[in-house]
């Protein structure tokens, strides 16, 4: 028969490896009718628990350096709420999660950052990364014998050891496919980028373009940067809506682009409503969707991926494990004015997703 171990437990108890531990080791903080229903299980199950391998567990104290943007808040609230869900799923095993803050996802801001961070103190860093434009810095990090993973946006060319997030270019096509629906396969549509450089933003906006080029009644009458910046994509949209009356659609790339659209539109209330694509249920796209203000929006649930890049981190540090494939991806959802609740960011709920 095979060995029963704590993950055997888990699943058969469908909870977390955490608590598991907690309720076999007595300690931290657990309801007493799960801990029990664990107990008993581990007793159907004949689990005997290897002594010397959880003492030397316990004594192994690991340091983990999680880095994210802080702006926009609506958003980036969610990346750390899925930050705690992993801090306090791991603060049993003797994990200490430092969580850095940079200002943007723009390359320079994160070199700011990490070119002043003494990588030597930790064990492990989770990166919410801005693009290629890290590569080098990165690279050196992991040179100097510290694992990087990196989460929600890539810099994929470089020797992270893997990627927690979405396939942007695919949910691009998604929301290029879309928009060519909703209008028909003719109309002229406006392209809102947050970063030219090569990263998320970037492959979100080619994919888009590619399958939009598939309805060759569509023209693109400009794609603006915006630097993730709320008010100067508010400006962008305002600015090119004023040059194209009438035009029929627009698509932002981040969650900053998405709010700033929707807003636009919901003050103004041009003659002709374009029709909106973009990303991220935050709680302003989430009220536009309701409004039927916004048309469409992707969610990539950037709670799991933070939660998932720091446990998965700790996984590897542990276990020396490491997935087959480089790139793990998250399911992305198409949301519209009807499913908008089930998927907003501000009443998602909790998932233990690593058992």
């Amino acid at each position: 028969m095979a060995r029963v171990t704590v993950q055997t437990i888990a699943r058969e108890a469908n909870v977390s490896v955490g608590t598991v531990d907690r309720a076999l080791n007595n300690r931290g903080r657990i309801n007493e009718e799960t801990r029990r229903r664990i107990l008993e299980i581990a007793d159907q199950l004949g689990y005997h628990p290897n002594k010397i391998a959880s003492a030397l567990g316990r004594q192994r104290k690991l340091r983990i350096a999680a880095i994210t943007p802080c702006n926009p808040y609506f958003f980036y609230r969610h990346i750390r709420d899925g930050m705690e869900d992993a801090v306090r799923e791991t603060l049993d095993y003797g994990v200490t999660v430092d969580q850095i803050v940079c200002d943007s996802l723009y390359v320079d801001d994160q070199l700011k950052v990490l070119r002043t961070l003494d990588y030597s103190r930790y064990d492990g860093i989770v990166l919410n990364a801005g693009g290629d434009g890290l590569n080098e810095c990165i690279n050196e990090i992991v040179d100097s014998g510290v694992p990087v993973v990196t989460f929600n946006s890539d810099a994929k060319h470089s020797k992270r050891l893997f990627f927690v997030g979405e396939n942007a270019s695919q949910s691009g096509h998604m929301a290029g496919d879309m928009m060519g629906r909703l209008l028909g396969g003719h109309g002229r549509v406006a392209v809102m980028t947050s970063f030219f450089h090569p990263g998320a933003a970037t492959e979100r906006r080619d994919g888009f373009l590619d399958a939009l080029s598939r309805y060759p009644g569509i023209s693109v009458v400009g794609d603006y940067e915006y630097k993730d910046d709320e008010d100067k994509a508010y400006n962008v949209v305002r600015d090119v809506m004023t040059h194209f009356p009438g035009l029929d659609g627009v698509f932002s790339n981040s969650a900053t682009g998405s709010a700033a659209s929707g807003r636009y539109v919901a003050e103004m209330r041009p003659a002709k409503r374009p029709v909106l694509i973009g990303y991220d249920v935050t709680e302003p796209v989430e009220k536009y969707l309701k409004d039927g203000i916004f048309d469409m929006a992707i969610d990539q649930e950037p709670r799991r991926q933070s939660y998932n890049a720091i446990v998965l981190m700790y996984k590897h540090l542990t276990e020396h494990w490491v997935p087959e494939e480089r790139e793990l991806g998250v399911r992305v959802h198409m949301v519209m004015r009807y499913n908008a609740e089930e998927h907003s960011m501000a009443h998602v709920l909790k998932e233990n997703i690593i058992v």
